[in-house]
């Protein structure tokens, strides 16, 4: 096994979260999204609040602590470092070297399922994605919280959604909040069904043989390379067996059944 430098890398590139560097778009798009969606909410409470209906009121309670959980859950994912352990000095036992490989980018030997994020310049263990809106990458340190904000995301965007369709549906034509209500309803109506999909598409690679979505992105071309190897391996056979039969020809002896 080859000699680890991890304290020394790790100082090499500097990457650790995604508040390491500037905020890229797609990131300020998505935080700019939830800060509208609280705006939009905020004007029509008051018609919420009105009517006096405790379910409506509930929705609205469970809609702000909703918020609260979504917020804490997106800056963890922003600041959390799911770098390679390995990485961090922190030890392994003798079992587990037997699952490390070496990196050429980090100089160092990292687990068997870690991935080098280019974009990051680090080894992320079990990686999942690098996430443009979290402007970090996921892997196995921080896929729990990332797979919580989805659900909780989906869930908030559902509960907007019936609140902005509510004002639209008893407010009367004048009222100018009849249109913010709207406005919330086709802002969550267009964004929640991609949601949807893409938590079905991760609960699925998560049950499946695959577990992460680079392994689910790989596992097609892997399956692909299987198959040309099976068949390179029966040619070789069929040659192995073609040379055992002339080669019994010669020696005077009845080749036997394979």
């Amino acid at each position: 096994m080859r000699e680890t430098y991890p304290s020394q890398n790790r100082k090499k590139y500097k990457r650790t979260n995604g508040c390491s560097r500037a905020p890229s778009w797609p990131q300020v798009a998505a935080a700019l999204f939830m800060v509208g969606i609280v705006v939009l909410q905020a004007i029509i409470v008051r018609e919420i609040v009105g009517v006096g209906s405790a379910i409506l009121t509930l929705m609205l309670v469970f809609s702000y602590l909703l918020l609260a959980i979504i917020v804490c859950d997106y800056v963890w994912l922003i600041i959390s470092d799911p770098v390679d352990p390995r990485l961090l000095d922190e030890p392994f036992t003798e079992r587990a070297k037997e699952m490390l490989v070496w990196c050429e980018d980090c100089k160092a030997n990292v687990h068997i399922y870690s991935y080098h994020c280019k974009r990051c310049q680090r080894c992320v263990e079990e990686f999942d994605h690098h996430c443009k809106y979290v402007n970090n990458c996921i892997g196995r340190r921080n896929y729990a919280s990332f797979f919580f904000f989805f659900f909780n995301l989906i869930l908030f965007l559902l509960l907007q959604f019936g609140q902005g369709l509510w004002v639209v549906l008893s407010c009367d034509s004048g009222n100018s909040n009849k249109w913010v209500g709207l406005a919330l309803a086709i802002a969550a109506g267009l964004v929640a069904p991609t949601l949807i999909y893409l938590a079905v598409f991760h609960c699925y690679i998560s049950f499946c043989e695959y577990g992460t979505t680079l392994k689910y992105l790989r596992g097609e071309e892997n399956e692909n390379k299987a198959g040309k190897s099976k068949e390179a391996i029966g040619e070789v056979i069929a040659a192995q067996k073609e040379i055992k039969i002339e080669s019994e020809i010669k020696g005077g002896r009845e080749p036997k059944d394979q």
